[in-house]
Order: structure tokens, then C-alpha cells, then sequence
């Protein structure tokens, strides 16, 4: 549904707007159905911001904060290479997490493509 897409970018730009005053960001993932196109009325937000260090706890409060969300819960233990809240956005279920090249499953301090013998 072109308008719930629309609709759930426009409030992934926000979150990433508002990170980026904070914290210096190297990528930012809109990942799920809002990522694939193809998202309806139902759908949540989920977006993926990636940092080569982890923000402190309440730089996600202010970002969810300075857009407005409300209602925040923390799903999963922070580790250090991960760092994300749920909260309301505009009546939608959004999850932000904030990652560290290294939260994906790679010991390589340089990266997983040099891991694997990429350039």
C-alpha cells in the first residue's frame, strides 16, 4: 500500500533526523515491510541505525522523545554492540535500535567482507 510505505518513511526520516543531531551515524536500515514496499495499515516500523559506538541509553530516550514517541519498552538486553527501545510513533508500533558494525555475527574487528577474503 503506496500510502502506509510513504507514511511509515516519512516517520523513519524523523527518527533518523533526530539521531542524526545526536549521534554520528554511519547507515540507517528501514528493514521489514515498510523496507520492502509493502507495507498496509497494520504495519510497525522497524529501523536499524548503525554507529561504531553505542549511544547512551537516554540519547535514545531524547531521540524517541524529540519525535514524539511515547509508551517506550526495552525488548531485548543491551550488549555492546546493540542498543534498542519499542515506543509509539503517530499510533505505530516502532522499534529503533542502534548496532555497531560488529553486532552481526563477525569477529573480525575490519569487518565481515575482509573475514571472508573480500576486498
Amino acid at each position: 500500500m503506496k500510502g502506509a510505505n510513504e507514511h511509515l518513511r516519512g516517520l523513519a526520516r524523523r527518527i533518523v533526523d533526530a539521531a542524526l543531531e545526536r549521534v554520528p551515524l554511519r547507515a540507517a536500515l528501514l528493514v521489514g515491510s515498510a523496507g520492502r514496499g509493502d507495507a498496509d495499515l497494520y504495519s510497525d516500523l522497524d529501523l536499524l541505525l548503525y554507529v561504531d559506538e553505542l549511544p547512551a541509553e537516554e540519547i535514545l530516550a531524547e531521540i524517541r522523545e524529540a519525535v514524539g514517541g511515547t509508551n517506550p519498552i526495552r525488548r531485548e538486553k543491551p550488549t555492546e554492540h546493540y542498543l534498542g527501545e519499542e515506543f509509539e510513533l503517530d499510533g505505530v508500533r516502532t522499534e529503533a535500535t542502534t548496532a555497531t558494525r560488529r553486532h552481526r555475527a563477525c569477529s573480525n574487528p575490519h569487518g565481515c567482507a575482509e573475514s571472508r577474503g573480500a576486498a
